[in-house]
């Protein structure tokens, strides 16, 4: 959708096999006034691009492992070259690194970036095959070569890219598809132009000659220089001593292209800091995506300088739910590389156990690294201050937090405040609230803030006090015990029950069951309402009530007895409503034999199907007798069925003469 005069748009490749026709609107005609359907627009094609590009990153995970690619491209390597990880010798880490090196000198030599950029249509496989013939590929063939090279020598290596997609914010993405256009007042919704080496559309080209091709002269050769994809090698952990620790595995990246002989990250192993220098316009690296093993995971902390303005860019909560989609095929290949490889210790341990020590290696790896970034890129503006997550102002603290007692001052100050550590700030709870996270409050205990508003969300007149308590002025909640077959109570006369509360009090039983409490009444044993939250009716806040407590001790008798009660209501019930319908059926057959009697005393000739003796007069009676067809209908000896009767007998009806 392009805001622009042309009718068409056609976006042919060089072959010429390829040709979309775009159609121009004006976006008024498709959003008019309507900002919010924009952002949801722009927020729905970006998680649809994300999602594009990850089952992109699986396709090359998965050509990775295949075992023809693997054979070509290690019959490429000098045998000198191999690594040969049944040794033991490879589990050091110098050694593992200084074999390494020259892998990758060697891999950068074999093969050359084709700085045409363009993937063939015949698919990623296909590429691979061809990039390994002509010795010349896309950034994203070479680097899934390398990783399946690494496979090859029986190493856990996992191919690592940089997603880039439509951006999340309604203007940058306009912008972002179509620089020419004005912005003002959203004149052009723009359309996708995909990434050649990711697998898109290539975009949209200028007439030879025009402003705009001088203006994008060499841009592309800098392009290659932007690093979207590497290598991660899963290597020895580095010792002082220069031999392994217990399970001892880092993941280590390793950049296996030749950009131009430029060299990226010294030597092409390690150096994950890096990464982000060759960016373009300094944008921060975000959705950095490793893939193995037909899963995947984020691994941005790792790369990019400042994780906090990478969180920005990203759609974070969206993002983490749909990590978690990959999880359990990265650890089922993780796994399974340490199923094949054994026990790297002498401690005895499973599988699974050492499958989890990497990853809390990992994960621990990260978030030290996410620390060291917060601590460093601590805020410089007031409003940055308010949501950073480990610096904060004492003035953007709310009613309900406070310093604890003693917090330190970090030496940095932003216009005249001093900032704190987050860490440092308390949260304030009032003796309920604390109630329900499982902690109680001291006795004696002053509050440390008394906050006044209204009770319960009530008028203005109904005011009342909330008492504010520190969380160290509270201790793990003890919940109370019942004594001599009472039900311990609190002020309202009820028991507070999970999930307000962690547990129940010792020695009682909750029974979620309508009408129970009658029964406890009649009983004559205690008993207490359970509530199990609150909720809001007339403006204000009820508890909500589900069952009752009772003490254990009783919990079997009241369960027996409610179950007789219920019974019994039950029967009476199924009772109550056979006699209805008995009396229901009863009075629609004395009126069908009231009409019958009629049309034949007062009707004419024609109202008769058929000649039948003139009934006798008399009274109607209901009996059970016999057995009649029912296509008898309602004449003489016909009978007709009742429902709801315990025998299953009929009841003939027998007509006399009215």
């Amino acid at each position: 959708l392009l805001s622009s005069d042309d009718e068409s748009l056609d976006l042919s490749g060089e072959d010429g096999t390829e040709s979309i026709d775009v159609r121009i609107v004006d976006q008024d005609d498709v959003f008019g006034e309507d900002r919010q359907a924009l952002r949801q627009w722009t927020v729905s094609v970006h998680r649809s691009h994300l999602l594009c590009l990850l089952a992109r990153g699986r396709l090359l995970d998965r050509a990775a492992s295949d075992g023809v690619v693997q054979a070509k491209v290690l019959s490429l390597i000098p045998a000198c070259l191999h690594l040969e990880t049944s040794d033991s010798s490879w589990r050091t880490d110098r050694t593992t690194r200084v074999r390494l090196q020259p892998l990758v000198e060697c891999f950068r030599a074999t093969f050359s970036i084709d700085p045409s950029g363009r993937v063939p249509a015949s698919g990623v496989e296909a590429g691979l095959h061809a990039a390994l013939s002509d010795g010349r590929g896309t950034e994203e063939q070479l680097v899934t070569l390398f990783c399946s090279l690494m496979r090859s020598f029986g190493l856990l290596a996992r191919v690592v890219c940089v997603l880039e997609p439509s951006p999340r914010q309604s203007r940058k993405a306009l912008a972002s598809y179509h620089p020419d256009f004005s912005l003002k007042g959203l004149d052009c919704l723009g359309s996708i132009s995909g990434d050649p080496a990711l697998g898109g559309s290539p975009p949209i080209s200028a007439k030879p000659g025009s402003p705009r091709q001088e203006k994008g002269k060499g841009r592309g050769t800098r392009r290659c220089l932007v690093p979207r994809h590497w290598v991660e090698v899963c290597l020895p952990e580095p010792s002082a001593t220069g031999q392994p620790g217990p399970c001892g595995m880092i993941w280590e990246c390793v950049d296996p292209v030749d950009r131009g002989g430029r060299a990226l990250v010294g030597e092409g192993i390690g150096g994950p800091e890096k990464y982000e220098v060759l960016r373009e316009r300094k944008k921060p690296l975000s959705y950095v995506t490793a893939f193995m093993g037909n899963g995947f995971k984020d691994v941005t902390v790792r790369y990019a300088m400042d994780s906090l303005r990478s969180s920005r860019e990203m759609d974070s909560n969206w993002w983490l739910e749909t990590m978690e989609l990959g999880r359990a095929s990265e650890t089922k290949a993780l796994a399974e590389y340490m199923r094949k490889q054994g026990s790297d210790d002498n401690t005895p341990r499973t599988g699974q156990e050492r499958v989890l020590d990497c990853q809390l290696r990992e994960a621990a790896a990260l978030s030290e690294r996410a620390l060291k970034q917060l601590k460093l890129n601590w805020p410089k503006t007031l409003s940055a201050a308010k949501s950073h997550p480990y610096y904060v102002l004492e003035k953007d603290l709310n009613k309900r937090q406070m310093l604890v007692p003693g917090a330190k001052l970090t030496g940095k100050f932003l216009k005249a405040y001093p900032l704190y550590l987050r860490s440092d700030v308390a949260e304030l709870c009032s003796a309920d609230g604390w109630l329900r996270r499982g902690k109680q409050v001291k006795v004696d205990e002053e509050p440390v803030r008394i906050l006044e508003g209204r009770a319960g969300g009530g008028s203005a007149a109904a005011c009342g006090v909330t008492r504010l308590f520190a969380p160290w002025q509270t201790i793990p909640y003890e919940p109370p015990a019942a004594r001599d077959g009472k039900v311990p109570k609190n002020e309202y006369g009820n028991v507070l029950c999970p999930p307000l509360v962690p547990v129940l009090p010792r020695g009682v039983s909750k029974l979620s069951f309508p009408r129970i409490g009658r029964i406890c009444r009649e009983m004559g044993i205690d008993w207490a309402p359970s509530v199990v939250g609150f909720e809001r009716r007339s403006g204000r806040y009820t508890p909500k009530t589900d069952g009752v407590v009772v003490c254990s001790e009783f919990h079997d008798a009241v369960l027996g007895r409610y179950v007789e009660e219920e019974t019994a209501r039950a029967e009476s019930d199924r009772r109550r409503i056979r006699s209805v319908c008995r009396a229901a059926w009863r009075s629609l057959l004395h009126a069908l034999l009231k009409r019958r009697a009629l049309r034949l005393e007062y009707g004419s000739s024609k109202a008769v199907p058929a000649p039948c003796p003139r009934p006798p007069v008399g009274s109607l009676s209901c009996s059970e007798g016999s057995e009649v067809s029912p296509q008898a209908g309602l004449g003489l000896g016909s009978v007709v069925p009742l429902p709801g009767g315990e025998d299953g007998g009929r009841f003939q009806v027998e007509r006399e003469e009215i």
